[in-house]
């Protein structure tokens, strides 16, 4: 035994030698010189198990590394399909290279224009290249830290290892030799996996690169033809051509999976009947007719999704033909990128359904694998697995066709600020249509109750322009006075309020039979609390129906004189001779009594009260009074004017003349009235005519003389 251990012990230090250098030089023309090695040293190992009198523990050894030099020649063949893999892509890069260079400098070998449907397959490249991109990226960390790893392993097996072997040769005598032989083993298989993995490795990033130049040529691809191509007419009528052909098809098929599931739905009735009640559930036919029923019936629903999609599918490419040639207005931009993304998250949710009821059907093939006796149910879950997987291409097909037009909306140029003003505009139209309420059925929203009170407004401001142009028509063209003119432009303006305020419910929709019970209601709690103002209101309208006043008439209402210069609804203004505005309810003229000095004309009869000292002429002073009135321009000459004696006072002969005046206003009667003052005056100072002013004769009643004295101060 001690020479079986010494035998294996120069076995393995030639088997060290051979595998002491580097994982590296696994690589290249010196694995296949190690596989042939390999080889030879399993077929020495397979002559050594036969011989006679080999011992049962040397058999046990040699079984164990026979075992484990053929784990190393699948990690050598492993390792070759990686180099012949690098190989390969070296090759295939070149190949890249050189057309993404022709690509760069000469462009694509057809002349432009270019079909847009090839260029749609060029963009569906692209997306399944840079998917591809995406996964070889989350694998290449991995791939590192295994390496890494395997590294490691491969440096701690080999120190072990020696550290193994200068023990045994200080010590030839002790039992190590088969630690020893595991140890070299473990180490040569550490050593081969390292090996192997730095050729995956190495492939690996050559798939990269490789992977990365497929992206660069499929993207200056899409740069060289997108400048020439269009999405035209002709175009957009092939696709939905062959979507109305692939519709025709999808129920071509749905009618074939709808009679395979009648005649299932037959064949398990009749199972059932077939069966033992009581083992009706586990009998293979009803088992396997059930399943075809619940199969078709799945393919019935899987089919009739897929032509639901296609109405979408329709639409997604009507829209992508009307994207680039410009739509309405942002709302509709905003509209259609909001469906686009709410479609994409029901199609990725349809999808994530479909992949778990792929890995049920696959679940369901792998258990009935081992069972050749339910083969018929085996081809009934692969048939479902089919269908599922060619509704999931077509699926994903369409979740590409969605991201494009996401992507195209996206791409329209539209800034930041513009979007927020749509959204913005988007909330302010669900606002504007907000529903307050309902009347007959009828609803009252926001934009009815802002359109009913902008046209009520506009209805004013065009009220009272009309009014306003109307009376100035009326006053020039039928010589009318102001009074009468305004008093219809006050009628003509209420009419128009009430025609305007009727148009704008009709305009909006509100329905007038609403206003009778508003009437009723109005007319019952604002009559008692609104008698003052509809009976101003009232007086209004006769006091522009009648005309007792008139504006610009001179008018005297209790200790008030002064000129109507305005007739409302409520009330009057009257302009006092001190320029005040006096506000008059209406009901006043009509309740009290009034005087209006120019209701017909404006001529009134003035009169001056003036007193002469007693002895005075009489006449002369009669003739002094008359001649006041000459050259008196507020005097009006054509009307006789009056001198009449009236008393004799206690200190004055009293007289009185009377004159007629035209008067606009209450100043001008005072200024007559003062004019003529001055005139009496001065006649009657140069005439000497005194006039009188009170006297008081005193009476003294003594008893004796009054003493009088004369001094002379100076």
């Amino acid at each position: 035994m001690r020479r079986l251990y010494l035998v294996a012990f120069f076995l393995l230090s030639t088997l060290l030698q051979a595998q002491d250098p580097a994982p590296e030089t696994g690589s290249g023309p010196a694995l296949p010189v190690l596989q042939e090695k390999l080889q030879r040293e399993i077929a020495a190992i397979d002559k050594r198990l036969v011989e006679p009198d080999l011992a049962e523990s040397a058999i046990r050894e040699l079984r164990s590394t026979r075992a484990s030099l053929e784990r190393l020649a699948l990690i050598y063949e492993r390792h070759a399909v990686a180099e012949q893999l690098a190989g390969d892509l070296a090759v295939t890069i070149e190949t890249a290279k050189t057309r993404l260079d022709q690509l760069q400098n000469h462009g694509l070998n057809e002349p432009p224009p270019y079909e847009f449907m090839k260029l749609e397959q060029v963009r569906d490249s692209l997306k399944i290249e840079r998917t591809k991109w995406d996964a070889l990226a989350s694998t290449s960390q991995v791939t590192t830290d295994s390496l890494a790893a395997a590294k490691a392993e491969a440096d701690a097996a080999e120190s072990t290892m020696f550290k193994a072997r200068e023990k045994l040769a200080a010590n030839p005598g002790a039992p190590a030799g088969k630690s020893l032989r595991g140890l070299a083993q473990d180490a040569r298989l550490k050593n081969a996996i390292a090996a192997g993995l730095v050729a995956e490795a190495r492939a690996e990033g050559l798939a990269r690169e490789n992977q990365r130049l497929q992206l660069v040529i499929l993207e200056q691809t899409v740069h060289v033809m997108e400048p020439h191509c269009r999405f035209a007419r002709k175009d957009l009528d092939l696709i939905l051509v062959s979507v109305e052909h692939e519709d025709a098809q999808l129920r071509t098929e749905l009618h074939q999976i709808r009679s395979e599931l009648e005649h299932a739905d037959r064949q398990w009735i009749r199972a059932r009947e077939a069966a033992d009640p009581q083992a009706a559930d586990d009998d293979i036919s009803t088992v396997y007719w059930r399943l075809a029923r619940q199969t078709h019936q799945q393919a019935s629903g899987c089919l009739t999704a897929r032509l639901e999609r296609l109405v979408v599918v329709r639409e997604l490419w009507q829209r992508r033909y009307t994207t680039p040639r410009g739509l309405k207005n942002h709302e509709q931009a905003a509209e259609w990128t909001t469906a686009v993304r709410a479609q994409l998250e029901r199609w990725e949710r349809d999808r994530a359904l479909r992949q778990a009821r792929i890995a049920e059907a696959q679940a369901a093939l792998n258990q009935l694998a081992d069972k050749p006796a339910l083969r018929n149910q085996s081809r009934l879950w692969r048939q479902w697995s089919e269908l599922q997987q060619q509704d999931m291409q077509s699926l994903a097909s369409q979740i590409r066709l969605a991201e494009k037009l996401k992507a195209e909306l996206n791409a329209r140029g539209d800034s930041k600020i513009m979007r927020v003003l749509a959204k913005s505009w988007s909330i302010v139209g669900k606002g504007w249509n907000l529903e307050l309420t309902k009347i007959d059925n009828k609803p009252i929203t926001v934009s009815k109750v802002v359109m009913g009170i902008v046209l009520l407004v506009l209805g004013v401001i065009a009220a009272r322009i009309t009014s306003r142009q109307a009376s100035k028509r009326l006053l020039k063209r039928l010589a009318i006075n102001a009074s009468a003119a305004h008093a219809i432009q006050t009628v003509i303006f209420y009419v128009l309020l009430a025609t305007f305020t009727l148009l704008a419910l009709q305009m909006v929709n509100v329905p007038l039979t609403a206003f009778t019970i508003l009437g009723g209601a109005l007319a019952i709690g604002l009559g008692f609390g609104s008698q003052n103002i509809m009976n101003n209101f009232i007086s209004g309208l006769i006091l522009l129906i009648e005309r007792p006043i008139k504006i610009g008439d001179l008018v005297e209402v209790d200790d008030l004189n002064g000129i109507v210069a305005g007739i409302g609804a409520r009330s009057t203004l009257v302009r006092s001779g001190n320029n005040i505005d006096v506000v008059v309810p209406n009901s006043h003229f009509l309740e009290n009594s009034v005087v209006n000095w120019t209701r017909t004309n404006r001529k009134v009869r003035v009169c001056v009260n003036v007193g002469v000292a007693y002895g005075s002429p009489v006449e002369q002073v009669r003739e002094l009074l008359l001649k006041s009135l000459d050259n008196q321009k507020r005097v009006l000459s054509r009307e006789p004017a009056t001198v009449l004696f009236t008393d004799f006072g206690d200190n004055a002969l009293a007289f009185r003349l009377l004159f007629w005046v035209n008067v606009r206003t209450q100043l001008d009667q005072w200024q007559a009235e003062s004019d003529i003052r001055f005139a009496i005056d001065r006649l009657f100072a140069e005439a000497d005519v005194v006039i009188a002013f009170p006297q008081q004769d005193v009476h003294l009643d003594v008893s004796a003389a009054i003493p009088v004295h004369i001094t002379n101060e100076s």
